[in-house]
């Protein structure tokens, strides 16, 4: 007999545990159901799902449709419009709530080394204006803080920071300034330690850090926001289709000062910066042009 093992016959494997039948694919949606749902939640909660990307919104909305028993979308927005537990669930699964303190640490050390340092000096005295926008629950905005008192005597005043999300849940829970485990997994630990309380299984903001965030809901494509130097915008235009990105890039770079500087999150970029009065400066970082 061979010892070689390619020429030895051996019995083909049977799968282990259950095997589910596949999935059948969802029907074709009604024609203006989509739409139709759309404009609903509209109605309902200042949402415009439109201004998502399809694909995307439809998915999600069509799976919490099933879940609830439901074939299309008319039937789905008429269970969110008797039963308040309901939409709660809807508006949460709808909206974008990743959030962690200190996420992608190199941009806020390169918020704390260069960026504030410049902003503050061009200021000559005033207070700046920092803008955490589609904040989630407020990990941003609290790291920002946290940098911003850990500079001290860097900073000629501490800033007044903003944050603000569409889903008003998520605001509440940032006005909380309470965060999991997991939310501060990427977090420096002296820095956690000294600017947030462990509480339970996560970690809690202090109240110096709190008090320097005011928190509000808000829809990008109506704000009107007080000119600011620093805006924060990460990983939430990637969910946009391509028009309404292009028109949210325009609404914050109109929201800075001039010599302001607009943060996106590192798989996005403005294609044509100088079309709305911005200039490239590092990756994903983008700074108000002076006019002359």
């Amino acid at each position: 007999m061979s010892s070689d093992p390619s020429s030895s016959s051996l019995p083909p494997r049977r799968p282990t545990g259950i095997v589910l039948p596949p999935q059948e694919p969802l029907k074709p949606l009604p024609p203006g159901d989509f739409e139709n749902f759309c404009k609903g939640v509209k109605e309902m909660l200042g949402v415009d799902l439109s201004l998502y990307k399809r694909k995307q919104m439809e998915r999600r909305a069509r799976g919490l449709a099933t879940r609830n028993h439901v074939e299309t979308l008319t039937e789905y927005l008429h269970l969110l419009q008797r039963d308040p537990v309901l939409l709660d669930r809807f508006m949460e699964r709808m909206t974008i709530t990743v959030s962690q303190l200190w996420r992608n640490n190199d941009i806020f050390e390169a918020i704390e080394k260069q960026i504030l340092p410049e902003l503050d000096a061009r200021a000559d005295g005033r207070k700046l204006k920092l803008w955490s926008a589609g904040c989630s629950y407020g990990a941003e905005p609290h790291t920002l803080a946290a940098i911003c008192i850990e500079m001290g005597p860097k900073l000629s005043r501490l800033p007044q920071i903003k944050g603000t999300d569409i889903n008003p849940r998520m605001i509440e829970r940032a006005r909380r300034g309470h965060f999991t485990e997991e939310d501060a997994r990427d977090a420096p630990r002296a820095l956690l330690q000294k600017y947030f309380d462990k509480v339970g299984d996560g970690w809690t903001a202090k109240p110096d850090v709190r008090q320097l965030i005011q928190f509000k809901v808000e829809d990008l494509f109506a704000s009107k926001t007080d000119a600011v130097d620093l805006i924060l915008f990460r990983n939430v235009a990637i969910h946009f289709e391509r028009e309404r990105r292009e028109q949210v890039h325009g609404i914050l770079a109109d929201a800075l000062l001039p010599g302001g500087i607009l943060v996106l999150g590192s798989t996005e970029m403005i294609i044509n910066p100088a079309e709305i009065g911005l200039e490239r400066v590092r990756p994903f970082v983008f700074r108000r042009i002076i006019e002359d």
